[in-house]
């Protein structure tokens, strides 16, 4: 099933969750500067099967049902399910829908992690961490990176209180961060 050992967690490609093609893709320039973690806000995910069918549930909501609806594909470039996976959205090389695309990779926990919701389990943390260091050693992402929540970027409640608790200790945070 399309898996890349990224140290104990998996990388799962577009092909092994089964998405849709993207109506159309725009480059995304490398190394990024900015990297936004965000939540999709949805239902959690405990394993590969509902992992990977939640990733479909987000993309069709991306392309066809959300408010700004019509999206090319799924907006996060990866997105890490609380099996302790990472599940390629549009990827390393294609820009997400973030402001300021085009200096940003995107990085979006799969549930809800507002306050009274649930919190992130160590295998999320470390999946997140090994991919944002991933993406520095091979030149996707600065190596002097600032590290954001999704609410820096948009109005929104993303990533949820539970999850800037969590990333505020994480190396190259920026909490003065706006987009500007």
């Amino acid at each position: 099933v399309g898996c890349t050992e990224l140290g104990d967690h998996c990388l799962y490609s577009r092909d092994s969750w089964r998405a849709n093609p993207a109506k159309f893709t725009v480059p995304l320039e490398h190394p990024v500067p900015i990297v936004v973690i965000s939540a999709n806000e949805g239902d959690s995910c405990t394993d590969y099967i509902t992992c990977s069918q939640e990733m479909r549930d987000t993309q069709q909501d991306d392309m066809y049902y959300r408010p700004k609806g019509g999206q090319p594909d799924i907006v996060y470039n990866f997105m890490i399910g609380g099996d302790g996976n990472v599940y390629e959205g549009r990827g390393w090389d294609v820009q997400s829908y973030h402001e300021g695309a085009d200096k940003v990779l995107g990085i979006s926990f799969i549930g809800d992690y507002n306050p009274d919701k649930q919190t992130l389990n160590e295998q999320q943390i470390d999946a997140a961490q090994q991919l944002i260091k991933y993406g520095v050693e091979v030149g996707k992402i600065d190596e002097n990176y600032q590290l954001v929540g999704h609410n820096q970027v948009h109005n929104t409640n993303s990533p949820g209180r539970n999850i800037i608790e969590e990333i505020r200790h994480w190396p190259h945070w920026d909490p003065t961060y706006r987009h500007r």
